[in-house]
């Protein structure tokens, strides 16, 4: 019987757990030519004008996120729509990704969902860009523009297959890599049985057959089987 809770509460956790993924660049690493797709439920492009080009990975910690302590500069090429710097994200599942960047200051960003720049879209993206180590983000102004460079983060919800492009206008946006954490529907529902309640019990609290004779207690209450 205690075996039998154990495991429903392990089930009923992991019904109410996230399932989380990350890719974090490292110092040195090479930038991978091909899709990212280590992390479940989504992938993560590099695109520019030379794919090929992306920076290794060099060291500097992200002031917004102490697990990214490295990034890559970019591609050579300054950020568009149609070539230059950008990262592109494809979901499969819905989810909420969380980009590590390095941004400079007076250059917009962008966050295509499809065509359509949702970085001011308040419902969807969240960011935290200090303007330095431990420091308080600093607010996006109307050009979707920082006043200090920073190194930061920023945090968006994604659906299954929409495309999502980040980039930075007229500049390289520096990346970290990023996390990806989604609700985990492996299972929709756990119903739980306690066992005491169709079981038989003698008066001395012993459980017996449900065709022992005498009084016995079943559910709480007490009868007589003959």
């Amino acid at each position: 019987m205690k075996k039998l809770f154990t495991l429903v509460a392990a089930a009923l956790m992991a019904a109410g757990a996230n399932a989380q993924g990350s890719y974090i660049i490292t110092e040195g690493q090479e930038i991978p030519t091909t899709a990212v797709t280590s992390v479940t439920g989504i992938t993560l492009e590099f695109y520019g004008a030379s794919v090929n080009s992306y920076s290794a990975g060099k060291k500097t910690t992200n002031w917004a996120d102490a697990d990214f302590g490295a990034y890559t500069p970019g591609n050579g090429v300054n950020g568009n729509k149609d070539n230059g710097t950008r990262y592109v994200f494809k979901p499969t599942v819905d989810g909420k990704v969380v980009a590590a960047i390095q941004a400079n200051a007076a250059k917009a960003l962008v966050l295509l969902e499809g065509e359509t720049d949702i970085i001011a879209d308040a419902s969807k993206v969240s960011y935290n860009l200090p303007a330095a180590q431990d420091g308080e983000s600093q607010t996006l102004d109307d050009a979707h523009t920082v006043a200090t460079k920073t190194n930061g983060t920023i945090t968006f919800s994604v659906s299954a297959g929409k495309e999502y492009q980040l980039y930075m206008k007229g500049s390289k946006l520096g990346f970290y890599g990023f996390k990806f954490t989604t609700e985990d529907t492996g299972i929709n529902a756990v119903e739980a049985t306690n066992d005491k309640e169709s079981a038989t019990f003698n008066l001395a609290g012993q459980r017996v057959d449900k065709g022992a004779k005498g009084i016995l207690i079943k559910g709480g209450k007490k009868y007589i089987n003959k």
